[in-house]
């Protein structure tokens, strides 16, 4: 019996292995993350270095905080933020009900194998048959039925597998 091999994971490419163009592409997208970084923590850095300057441990050429600035470049989001969660809130409360209704539902009983295929006008041996198939190729009429289903697949011949249709709509299945 033939063991299964599973492939390594996560599947690692080495940089030795990856094209050239790859490589620079990373290389520069670093580069420019890196900067972004650095230009995103630059009053941080700039408070640090300020800091750590002589007189050591005191801050000389920063500023205090704009707090109507900071006041203004906020409020916008925590407007959005509160309006977002009292509409989450507000909603789980209406739906409360229906959604513990709905953990509580039976589960539906599953379609038997003649009624799914007395819906579609098919035979239950075809539908076994089409269960097995890896792979499927249906084809439609002009009433949306299905007309034939073809295997497809390595080594299959198309006319081998072929199973044509009739055409008549079938009924609808009682509920």
């Amino acid at each position: 019996m033939k063991q299964a091999t599973f492939p390594v994971w996560p599947p690692i490419i080495g940089i030795d292995r990856a094209p050239w163009f790859v490589r620079l592409r990373d290389t520069l997208l670093t580069i420019l993350v890196w900067a972004l970084l650095l230009y995103l923590l630059r009053d941080g850095i700039l408070l640090i270095i300020d800091y750590f300057s002589d007189p050591i441990f005191k801050l000389t050429r920063t500023h205090t905080v704009n707090w109507r600035e900071l006041w203004d470049r906020f409020y916008v989001f925590l407007v959005l933020s509160a309006v977002t969660m009292l509409w989450l809130m507000l909603w789980s409360l209406f739906q409360r009900r229906r959604l513990q209704l709905a953990d509580r539902a039976a589960p539906r009983v599953p379609l038997s194998l003649e009624r799914h295929a007395a819906s579609f006008n098919f035979t239950e041996a075809d539908l076994e048959r089409w269960r097995t198939l890896k792979v499927a190729v249906v084809q439609f009429d002009g009433n949306h039925r299905v007309s034939s289903v073809n295997a497809a697949g390595a080594g299959r011949s198309q006319s081998d597998d072929a199973t044509t249709l009739g055409s008549a709509p079938a009924a609808a299945p009682e509920n």
